[in-house]
């Protein structure tokens, strides 16, 4: 959660910067700081908890090729 906070703590203040200044890296950079945000939630969380959650003996060449990974 700590990641999260500071990836919307550094997009605020990259959008604050743009608008203080109007040079676009700092709008850019605040862009790549929010973007990343959803997919970490919606794409990386799902299988992380896939990984590390499976029932007792219930790993599978799925779960053994995802680690791999």
């Amino acid at each position: 959660m700590m990641q999260a906070s500071l990836a919307i703590v550094g997009g605020l203040f990259g959008v604050v910067a743009f608008y203080s200044t109007f040079e676009w890296p700092w709008l850019l950079g605040a862009v790549v700081l929010l973007v990343n945000w959803p997919y970490s939630i919606f794409v990386i969380i799902p299988i992380y908890h896939r990984m590390m959650n499976p029932p007792p003996g219930a790993a599978t060449g799925e779960t053994r090729r995802m680690i791999v990974r």
